[in-house]
């Protein structure tokens, strides 16, 4: 599975995939893809991996909202103690090691990438 920043995983799943980085608006659309994620995890084997989601708070600094639909983001979705990255986190990953729920991530760094379709 490929590894991008945030806005190239933006960009790969608008392109290839006619998709969206994935949004999660009910806990059990999170529960799919966790089960998903473990899944997929225990396949490649090592080190619980994160992963993109379209989660952001770009230009509106602690108010996160889905990038795609501009939803706002449900606070149940945050790993607790999250979103604890001030102004250098302002994109949410899903990570193994944290239950796959939210946490927050510099834009810049490379992680996995989740598409949904439109």
């Amino acid at each position: 599975s490929r590894a991008d920043t945030w806005e190239a995983a933006n960009t790969y799943c608008q392109g290839e995939a006619n998709a969206t980085l994935v949004e999660l608006l009910t806990e059990e659309q999170l529960d799919l893809v966790r089960m998903v994620l473990e899944v997929v995890e225990d396949h490649e084997g090592g080190a619980a991996a994160s992963w993109w989601t379209s989660g952001t708070d770009l230009a509106r600094e602690g108010a996160w909202y889905w990038g795609a639909s501009l939803v706002p983001v449900q606070p149940w979705l945050w790993f607790a103690s999250e979103p604890d990255s001030g102004l250098l986190g302002n994109c949410m990953v899903l990570n193994g090691n944290f239950e796959y729920r939210a946490l927050d991530s510099s834009c810049t760094s490379e992680r996995k990438v989740i598409c949904q379709r439109k």
